[in-house]
């Protein structure tokens, strides 16, 4: 399994994980995020919604209902109810059921070893951190 780490110690989350979710979409996949906690799933279902005035990036919640008609779905159960091969990790969250995706993205402003040694110990782990320059360096 591929696991890729963003240490986002720069940007927000709300800057972040847009632009890959956009890229998910782009590639015709579909993307199963999952936040540490309701109130922070609220936080991502507003932002997703209103960061941009031209683009769209399509969700749901449990609130919504019809999992399978969502291209993003967001929650906090260890679950993949829309058939996603992405799964975003937000923060230090360690699901068990991973074998359900084919690539996991973990977006953390606090990498640490801890993360790294999770990580490996599920898949193949690339970290990218976040440059004080814009964009992103490979850590490992």
């Amino acid at each position: 399994m591929q696991i890729v780490g963003y240490h986002h110690s720069i940007s927000p989350l709300e800057k972040v994980l847009p632009k890959l979710l956009e890229k998910i979409l782009a590639s015709g996949q579909r993307a199963v995020v999952m936040a540490p906690s309701e109130d922070q799933l609220k936080t991502i279902d507003t932002f997703l919604w209103t960061y941009s005035k031209s683009e769209l990036l399509p969700h749901g919640t449990a609130e919504d209902g019809n999992p399978s008609y969502q291209p993003i779905w967001l929650t906090c159960t260890d679950e993949n109810p829309n058939g996603a091969h992405v799964l975003i990790l937000i923060n230090t969250l360690r699901p068990t059921h991973l074998n359900q995706f084919e690539k996991v993205l973990i977006l953390d402003p606090d990498w640490s070893i801890h993360s790294t040694q999770w990580a490996q110990s599920i898949g193949d782990l690339t970290v990218w951190e976040e440059q004080t320059q814009g964009g992103w360096a490979k850590k490992i």
